[in-house]
């Protein structure tokens, strides 16, 4: 899937503008930003729902002339905002949709157990959550080349994100394509190969999450004792151009980059001890983008 300067301008700053994208297949790739940033504008543009005012854009090979209804065969959808038939029940709406579909009932009886959906309920009957899964079992089950998701996992408790993140992830080893857009940033750095950051109509960032991940800078807790910070904090104005401190008595917190071996080795000289390292975490990076900063 591929966009080239994709624009869609409302006149009141919505939309998208000059957008440029490309999409390998087999991976599964976040489109993140905040609300109204452009990410339900830009999926609806890459199904053919609306007309670009300029720019262009293939899916699955195909430009957005293409035949729709041929194209979305091959494509499983979860729109932003569902809208379902409530006098159905779950199971008669599900196999309604596989004949048109053409996929196996096994296929679609596997997903409603992943996903814990009862199939005798009425639609008009499901929490917001459940409809969700409704929705995620009617995209998934033909087992499509391309999955486009807007908010996928928006309702379902951890539980289940974590059961959609598999589902995705199988999907990609078997060399199927995520078009994923969220603003759920630990979904993201959870479940995707690359990710592209939108603010207010504007692509912002593309990146691989590993390599947005390597680039953060490394956090570390340690406890330094009292008699110990004079000759630790040297340390750290010896490499000042590279860590960021927090002290809190004997507890410090410590943001590394670069080679930290030569930081840690030195405090560790000093007198401090009992070092932990934290875990990565993308969110003030994609925040720090929200904002606006460089």
């Amino acid at each position: 899937m591929e966009a080239a300067g994709l624009t869609k301008h409302y006149g009141d700053g919505r939309g998208i503008l000059d957008l440029d994208l490309r999409v390998p297949r087999g991976r599964v790739f976040g489109f993140l930003g905040p609300n109204g940033a452009g990410k339900t504008t830009t999926l609806r543009l890459l199904m053919g729902f609306l007309r670009p005012d300029r720019g262009t854009a293939t899916v699955l090979g195909e430009g957005l002339a293409a035949d729709r209804a041929r194209l979305h065969r091959r494509i499983g959808y979860v729109p932003g905002e569902l809208a379902l038939p409530g006098g159905e029940r779950v199971g008669a709406y599900l196999r309604r949709a596989a004949r048109l579909q053409g996929c196996t009932r096994e296929r679609q009886e596997d997903l409603m157990a992943c996903l814990r959906l009862d199939p005798g309920r009425r639609i008009r009957e499901l929490s917001k959550g459940n409809r969700q899964k409704v929705a995620l079992v009617q995209a998934l089950q033909h087992d499509p080349e391309l999955l486009v998701l807007d908010e996928p996992t928006d309702g379902l408790d951890p539980v289940l994100r974590q059961e959609v993140s598999r589902i995705l992830r199988e999907h990609a080893r078997g060399g199927g394509t995520t078009f994923l857009s969220s603003h759920v940033v630990h979904e993201v750095e959870t479940v995707c190969d690359e990710v592209a950051v939108v603010v207010a109509g504007r692509l912002r960032s593309h990146a691989a999450v590993q390599d947005l991940l390597a680039a953060l800078p490394l956090r570390v807790r340690l406890r330094v004792p009292a008699g110990a910070q004079p000759a630790a904090r040297a340390v750290l104005e010896a490499y000042a151009d590279r860590v960021r401190a927090l002290e809190s008595g004997a507890t410090w917190r410590l943001e590394l980059r670069g080679d930290p071996l030569p930081v840690l080795a030195g405090l560790h000289e000093a007198g401090a001890r009992d070092a932990a390292f934290e875990a990565k975490d993308l969110e003030e990076t994609f925040l720090d983008l929200y904002r606006g900063a460089p």
